[in-house]
Parts: C-alpha cells; sequence; structure tokens
C-alpha cells in the first residue's frame, strides 16, 4: 500500500503504527499478544491489543501479513467483552 507510515519500536512502546492514505484506518498496535495460526498465504492470525483510528484501545483478532502493512478482516473485542467472552469459555469447560 503506498503512503503507509510504519514504525517498529522495542518493548514497551507501540510496537507498530500505520496510516494510510485516502482517510483508510489508521492503527497503533500497542501489544503484540501472540500469533493464533499461520494459514498457508503466508499471513498470520494473531491477537493483538490495538488501537484503530485514534478510539480506545481493544483486543483484535484478524490475519496480517509479515510486515503488517495488509490486514484481513477481523473481530475486536473490548477490555469488557473480553471478560465476558473468558467467563463464557470457563463457564463451559472449553480450557
Amino acid at each position: 500500500m503506498d503512503g503507509i507510515d510504519k514504525k517498529i519500536e522495542p518493548e514497551g512502546g507501540a510496537a507498530i503504527t500505520a496510516k494510510e492514505e485516502n482517510g483508510l484506518k489508521k492503527f497503533d498496535i500497542y501489544k503484540q499478544i501472540g500469533p493464533i495460526s499461520r494459514p498457508n498465504n503466508g499471513w498470520t492470525k494473531e491477537l493483538n491489543y490495538i488501537i484503530w483510528d485514534d478510539r480506545e484501545p481493544v483486543y483484535d483478532i484478524r490475519t496480517w501479513n509479515e510486515d503488517h502493512t495488509a490486514y484481513g478482516k477481523g473481530v475486536t473485542v473490548t477490555a469488557g467483552e473480553m471478560v465476558v467472552l473468558k467467563e463464557l469459555l470457563q463457564s463451559r469447560n472449553m480450557f
């Protein structure tokens, strides 16, 4: 993608920052929590703590290319929703 500003910082700071041209999504990956899977297309499905368009940070599950300049559709979950999700999974002995 043209026009992406990308910044990778050491531990403790925002991991990746990017802003796309033409008013598309701006994001800051505040914390890379970890990979979930690696489909055969070379991308990685990840759980991250991310800020989209200067909003409140959310937990985010989606696929990313290797250098985080492109991403697929995903699901965002607020901190409160993550607590409920965790309780639901634990109450059903999912783990």
